[in-house]
């Protein structure tokens, strides 16, 4: 029952976070699944951060979708083999290490007056490391809305929704095609459903009350605290291990 218990509670609180920002299912929810299991990233947490992508874009597709869009998509024919190979070649406290000290050192620099700007190359970069990072880690997400941080609440849900869905969808496809998708990690990612969708429910009056300046700083703080749980949690392995 704890366990279940711990489930609900954090994909209900990480699909809320989604539901008003555009992002942080995957971001909230990685850190804190892998604690309770392992087993749960990345596969699980895909299918629960898909799952709320979709919805989000079904509820915003009246908000339009940023200049420049089609350049997040670039990276991604890369970045989800180069993710699958990964897996295969190094530890997951390896991946867990380097992607999310990635996310950390980046996402401070939105917020600076010349900082990360949505050029056609800060996009299709964020969308290769953001392709490659859901795949391994289930960090799909934070380098393209560090990139896009500063468009208007509405237009970021949707954009995000319309690239996490299109990435998701991809790297689910491709982590069934590599054997990820055992009988207990399906288990694992139909536990993540119902606190999903009762998070994205409870979204909905949230993302319409949030406004521009508080969604900017909420959307750098999601990713830099994911950034600094996954590294956190990496360094704790590996001084686990050498003890």
């Amino acid at each position: 029952m704890m366990f279940l218990a711990g489930v609900l509670v954090v994909t209900t609180v990480a699909a809320l976070v989604q539901g008003s920002l555009g992002l942080g299912l995957a971001l909230v929810a990685s850190p804190a699944l892998i604690v309770v299991d392992p087993a749960f990233v990345p596969f699980p947490a895909l299918i629960s951060a898909l799952i709320a992508s979709v919805w989000t874009m079904w509820r915003d597709r009246r908000s339009g979708i940023a200049d420049k869009f089609v350049w997040t998509l670039v990276g991604i024919p890369i970045g989800i083999p180069v993710g699958v190979l990964l897996l295969q070649v190094l530890p997951t406290t390896v991946l867990m290490l380097g992607l999310g000290l990635m996310v950390l050192v980046t996402a401070p620099l939105a917020v600076t007056a010349s900082g990360i700007r949505p050029t056609s190359g800060y996009l299709g970069v964020g969308g290769l490391l953001s392709a490659l990072a859901g795949t391994t880690v289930g960090l799909t997400g934070p380098t393209v809305a560090i990139v896009y941080n500063r468009l208007p609440p509405a237009v970021l849900r949707m954009t995000m929704a319309v690239y996490l869905s299109v990435v998701q969808t991809i790297a689910v496809v491709a982590l069934v095609l590599a054997g990820r998708a055992t009988r207990d990690v399906l288990v694992l990612a139909a536990l993540t459903v119902p606190g999903t969708v009762l998070g994205l429910a409870l979204s909905g009056p949230l993302a319409r009350r949030i406004n521009p300046r508080t969604a900017r700083i909420a959307v750098v703080v999601v990713c830099g605290t994911a950034g600094a749980s996954l590294t956190v949690k990496a360094l704790a392995e590996v001084i686990t291990a050498g003890v």
